[in-house]
């Protein structure tokens, strides 16, 4: 079993009705949360509910807020201003219109709901602090605080502060105000002060036979009373400035100093009005009796009990709500009357066993003493123990392993003679008294499950193989076997032949007993035979005839647990009747019952213990502590007047049947804490009277944090949540308590959420934050009609610069094209070297003169053919590659010819070059070989050689002219003519680079060796231009 966390519970007295009756048999129930739980620090010096709920929690390593199930601290940041200035925190205080006000170390400040930090409202100067810096609520707009340098007033509404004439005030600890308006402030060792309001002034109080140095811890005004928590005891003062101290005890708590008093508060929802609760210094809780005027209870428990009282210094007492929180050195510690149903003990020498036995059954010493309880542990410790309730000690125990091997006990029982206890165990019985122990130890064959007493003290007993009846005057047992057979399956089912799990004994001589395998079966004292009642008689098996346990509520309503929830049969009419999960039960095993004394009917199962009304049939479970959540079939409940007891590992429980039954009607206070989106966190002080919210269309991831305010059983409760205008029905988020949407279209929505105890299936009010995503631009109603509007404009605009640019390119086109017109008129003009045709007529006329009549034709129809060849190219704007390379090498035969074959040539084109699809502009290559040929070959004295190479590099066509005759320069050098034709087709190549938005150049080289010249080439690079076919 995991040990649990520390329950703390003392024996608190308790009012029971108007005359304040004190009934010490019942326990008071506690929890304690430490850092272990998460809360900031174990020191608890103040505690305080705020409007919403929440417990705030001053430590001395910050603040807690808590709200049932989860802290959430603040510290100190030295980053953000609005954190605290010191971890150190010394009081707490809600104002008349319910702000938070803080002190601390460094001064006062107030908690900013709506942004979840602090303001402090002084300078560090200001407001000094030793230990403490008490708080005190005057009227709706003030509010006083004591510190090392002065009592000042604060206006609530402003945040301002002002100082008063007591402007000295050393080690306060505490301020209240008295019936008349005036302020009582006590200090640490310099007396009490009382501060006039109204005139501004103070005076000083020493009270008679206390000395000066008196510390003065603590006050609470209760029934127009002050009430002072003082190192020599409890004061009380008067209206007349007189005082009384208490400080002398009840007998029983002789030998105990009362004195070193922290804290004073009523409890009157636990403990009565005329009772006040004190905390001490040297670790004591007191209960004092205002009209006996002493103290009269001392609450402690064993401290090895994890459930038990830790010793500790008790720093502060907070009631509110029928719930007292009080602050120790070792936590926080919280008593709600109305959770009390149930108290658990542990037993040292059991919680000491590595694996923890179980205790099987537990039952009162007598009807009318429950201070002493028997009970049966199982193995490792086994045995018989007789425990005291009220130290929490073991008195005797017999037959555990401490002293002998250990006998494991399977029932127990009281006798008609109270005084002794009858025990069963494997092969027999023991009878123990308290006094003399183990008096009678009965032998027997048989394993006992189960021992009921009748009306002439003879027993009864079940056994794994029957029913057997013990003459406990003539010792002799009398062994009674049933006939009954089941199905194989429940043969072969664990157990004996015939195990009797319960029995209990009826009227007109009949025994009721429940057998785990077969059913239930009552039994004829007279005519000794069984007569089985199952319900599925015919079916192999079933968990309706699994039995467990058995009670009589009356001769005709015989009720029993079995494996699928609780039964009730009916004899006259031979009719079951069974209730199960469908119709409310939490169990679906129901493992002991018994009945009390209005024949109800209390059950453990597997997962609960619950009451049910036989009459009207109303099932009320509880909650149980972790320890009882031990899941046992061997577990018996016993009852002895109003107390339900149940073992279970290392301990027992104690179920208080009136608190059991009493409605808890309490609904949950759901609370949305904060909304977080892009823009982060934003906290809700209060959503009903939180604007609606409006969000931006992309800032559509939206999640909310929630929780349900429960003190006394948080666990139990799950939430409900749907966000209108995205879910139509309502979806559980279990016990989540933050719930986020992702990609929300843009629209009004509305979060809904609420929260229910499973336990009691009571609902919390709806809590419901409103708000809006906007939507974007252009998902408004106007965005389509001005977006159509924006595209007419746009298509007109679009169309009348589309017109424009369509001119201008016209205009520029025109401009080229004249331009171009103008340059291929210049190239006609300049194709044809003057000296080339004269020296070709020439060369035709000498041809005639000198009668050669066939190379004169020859030359002729060259001649013709050259010139009628560049009068239709010049017309076009490209021609095939094909067509100008024709052209130029009828230009260089002529040429050739003429010059009497003063130079080779030749013209290659790469293989990857289609002739017939490649286009060039006409006559673009010829002004370049002319002037190789006329201005480089021809000045040479030598024979010459042109070379014309045509490639291609990825998307241009690359054409070089290349000549080894005298070079430009030596040229330059003889002639101060230029060739007009290169200059205008430059300016063609430039023209064509200009409209086709493509490289395209012309790069002249000199060659030369060691100074002299070698030619020239050219390079020419022109935008590859494939003619479509």
């Amino acid at each position: 079993m995991q040990k649990l966390g520390i329950i703390l519970f003392f024996n608190l007295l308790y009012c029971t009705n108007c005359k304040a009756q004190i009934n010490t048999n019942f326990e008071f129930r506690f929890k304690n949360y430490t850092t272990h739980n998460g809360i900031a620090d174990n020191v608890v010096v103040k505690t305080l509910k705020d409007k919403n709920g929440f417990l705030w929690i001053a430590t001395h390593n910050g603040l807690s807020r808590f709200d049932g199930l989860k802290f959430k601290n603040y510290s100190h940041n030295p980053t953000d201003s609005n954190s605290l200035r010191s971890i150190w925190i010394s009081d707490l205080l809600i104002d008349k219109e319910q702000t938070l006000w803080i002190t601390t170390e460094w001064g006062l400040c107030y908690y900013n709901d709506t942004k979840d930090n602090f303001v402090y409202i002084n300078n560090k100067a200001n407001m000094q602090l030793v230990y403490k810096m008490p708080l005190c609520n005057y009227d709706k707009n003030t509010i006083y605080i004591a510190a090392e340098d002065g009592l000042k007033k604060i206006n609530t509404h402003t945040k301002k502060y002002d100082n008063t004439t007591l402007n000295r005030i050393v080690d306060p600890q505490f301020i209240v105000k008295d019936n008349s308006g005036n302020l009582i402030i006590g200090t640490r060792g310099r007396g009490l002060y009382k501060y006039n309001i109204a005139g501004d002034n103070y005076k000083l109080l020493l009270p008679k036979k206390l000395p000066f140095s008196t510390h003065y811890m603590g006050a609470c005004v209760y029934e127009n009373n002050i009430w002072i928590a003082s190192e020599e005891g409890l004061m009380l003062l008067n209206n007349d400035e007189s005082t009384m101290l208490f400080s002398n005890a009840d007998k029983s708590l002789k030998n105990n100093s009362i004195k070193q008093l922290m804290c004073v508060s009523p409890f009157v929802s636990g403990v009565g009005k005329d009772f006040l609760v004190c905390g001490t210094y040297d670790k004591k809780l007191l209960l004092f009796d205002i009209k006996k005027k002493k103290f009269v209870q001392k609450w402690t428990s064993n401290e090895s009990n994890p459930e038990g009282f830790l010793t500790s210094i008790v720093y502060d007492i907070y009631e509110n709500n029928k719930t007292l929180w009080i602050g120790t050195d070792r936590g926080l510690k919280q008593l709600n009357t109305d959770n009390q149903q149930q108290q658990s003990f542990y037993i040292s020498p059991l919680l000491a066993k590595e694996d923890l036995p179980l205790v099987k059954k537990v039952i009162a010493n007598s009807e009318v003493d429950n201070k002493k309880i028997w009970l049966i542990p199982q193995k490792p410790y086994a045995g018989l123990v007789l425990y005291n309730l009220k130290n929490q000690k073991i008195i005797k125990e017999w037959n555990t392993t401490k002293t002998t091997k250990g006998k494991i006990y399977s029932d127990i029982i009281h006798s008609k003679n109270e005084s002794i206890i009858i025990a069963s165990r494997d092969s027999g019985l023991d009878f123990f008294t308290e006094k003399k122990g183990l008096i009678k130890t009965i032998k027997l064959t048989e394993k006992i499950n189960c021992i009921v007493e009748d009306t002439f003290g003879n027993l009864w007993l079940g056994t794994d193989d029957g029913l057997i009846f013990f003459n406990n005057k003539t010792n002799i047992s009398t062994k009674f076997q049933s006939t009954f057979t089941g199905s194989d399956v429940e043969k072969n089912a664990f157990g004996g032949e015939f195990p009797i799990s319960d029995l209990k004994i009826g009227v007109d001589n009949k025994i009721w007993l429940t057998n785990s395998k077969y059913g239930l079966f009552s039994f004829d004292i007279i005519t000794k035979k069984f007569t089985s009642h199952r319900q599925n008689a015919n079916s192999k098996f079933s968990t309706l005839d699994r039995c467990s346990s058995v009670t009589i509520v009356s001769k005709d309503s015989i009720w029993f647990g079995n494996m699928a929830g609780l039964s009730c049969y009916v004899p006259s009419q031979n009719k079951f009747i069974n209730f199960d999960v469908t119709k409310g039960l939490k169990s679906t095993y129901i493992y002991s019952i018994i009945k009390d004394a209005a024949n109800n009917i209390w059950a453990r199962g597997n997962a609960d213990v619950f009451y049910f009304n036989t009459n009207s049939k109303k099932i009320i479970s509880t909650i149980l502590n972790p320890s009882c959540n031990i899941f046992s079939y061997k577990q018996k409940l016993n009852i002895s007047g109003n107390s339900i007891f149940l073992g279970h590992e290392a301990g027992f429980t104690i179920f208080d049947a009136n608190n059991f039954v009493k409605p808890i009607t309490a609904k949950p206070l759901l609370k949305i804490i904060s909304y977080k989106s892009n823009i982060g966190n934003v906290f809700v002080p209060n959503e009903n009277n939180f604007a609606p919210i409006k969000l931006n269309y992309n800032d559509n991831q939206i999640g909310f944090e929630y929780a349900a305010i429960e003190y006394n059983n948080p666990e139990e409760i799950e939430y409900w949540h749907r966000l209108e205008g995205l879910e139509k029905e309502f979806i559980s988020s279990a016990d989540n308590r933050v719930v986020d949407y992702t990609n929300l279209p843009h629209g009004k929505y509305r979060f809904t959420v609420y929260a229910i105890n499973k336990h009691t299936n009571i609902k919390s009010e709806l809590a419901f934050l409103n708000f809006t995503i906007q939507p974007a631009f252009w998902q408004r109603w106007w965005f389509w009609p001005v977006l159509a509007l924006f595209f007419v404009m746009l298509v007109v605009s679009f169309a009348q610069k589309r017109i424009t640019t369509i001119r201008q390119k016209e205009k520029q086109k025109t401009a080229v094209n004249k331009a171009m017109a103008e340059l291929e008129t210049k190239m006609f003009r300049s194709q044809m070297n003057p000296h080339f045709i004269f020296n070709s007529l020439n060369s035709i006329q000498k041809y005639i003169w000198e009668n050669k009549e066939e190379d004169a034709a020859e030359y002729l129809a060259q001649f013709a053919k050259l010139i009628r060849a560049i009068l239709e190219n010049s017309r076009k704007e490209t021609v095939l590659l094909k067509e100008e390379i024709e052209v130029m090498k009828l230009y260089i035969d002529l040429e050739h010819r003429r010059s009497n074959a003063n130079f080779d040539y030749s013209i290659k084109v790469n293989e990857d070059i289609d002739l017939q699809n490649v286009a060039i502009p006409p006559l673009l290559l010829q002004p370049f070989i002319e002037n190789a040929i006329w201005h480089g070959l021809s000045k040479k004295q030598k024979k010459g050689n042109l070379n014309i190479n045509i490639t291609k590099n990825n998307n241009q066509l690359i054409c070089v002219i290349d000549d080894d005759g005298v070079g430009r320069q030596d040229f330059n050098n003889n002639t101060e003519k230029k060739s007009v034709g290169i200059e205008i087709t430059k300016q063609r190549i430039d023209k064509l680079m200009e409209m086709t938005k493509q490289y395209a150049n012309v790069t002249i080289f000199d060659k030369n060796e060691n100074g002299e010249p070698l030619g020239t080439k050219v390079i020419i690079t022109l935008p590859l231009q494939i003619c479509e076919s």
